[in-house]
């Protein structure tokens, strides 16, 4: 019986080497997880699971015919899989690309460029015109909201506690100090 060292197995390299790529673009998810992000950070990750499906049949089946057949049947399942996500990656990227019209006659300060839906957008600029008319009623209004910072930023105000209104967000003593 001979040993083989499992160092030196070429499936081994290949692994290690797209499972550096994975990790390397499951980043791309990460602060933005939205469906554009997983689609590109999932891909190598996709490709990897597959394959180590393929290395998988060929050590679990030993009879030639079958162990082809297997391998046909995935391959037939895998290209067309492949190309359909292929085509949702790129209808992603060009549906970035129609809300990036948005951002670019985006009129709000501090999100020039960054893609808005226009019922966002449509929110934010009639908040704003709210609190623009209380400031000038010289009447001091609060949102308390999670959002709260999406309407302050375009008009450049700051509530300091009220902003980021999450339980924990409110430093010493918490939200013991705002009462």
């Amino acid at each position: 019986m001979v040993k083989t060292n499992i160092k030196e197995k070429d499936w081994l390299k290949n692994v290690q080497l797209i499972l550096v790529y994975s990790i390397a673009s499951i980043v791309v998810v990460f602060p933005i997880a939205d469906k554009g992000h997983f689609a590109i950070g999932t891909m190598c990750t996709l490709i990897l699971g597959v394959y180590l499906l393929y290395i998988l049949i060929n050590y679990l089946v030993k009879e030639p015919k079958v162990r082809y057949a297997i391998v046909t049947f995935f391959k037939a399942i895998s290209m067309p899989f492949l190309v359909i996500y292929i085509v949702y990656s790129i209808s992603l990227f060009f549906v970035n690309i129609d809300k990036e019209e948005i951002a670019n006659g985006n009129d709000l300060e501090h999100f020039a460029f960054i893609p808005i839906d226009k019922g966002i957008y449509d929110s934010i600029k009639n908040t704003d015109e709210f609190l623009l008319s209380k400031m000038e009623e010289n009447e001091k209004v609060y949102i308390l909201n999670t959002t709260a910072a999406i309407f302050n930023i375009p008009i450049n105000i700051y509530n300091k506690d009220y902003d980021m209104f999450n339980i924990g967000n409110f430093g010493k003593k918490g939200e013991k100090r705002i009462n």
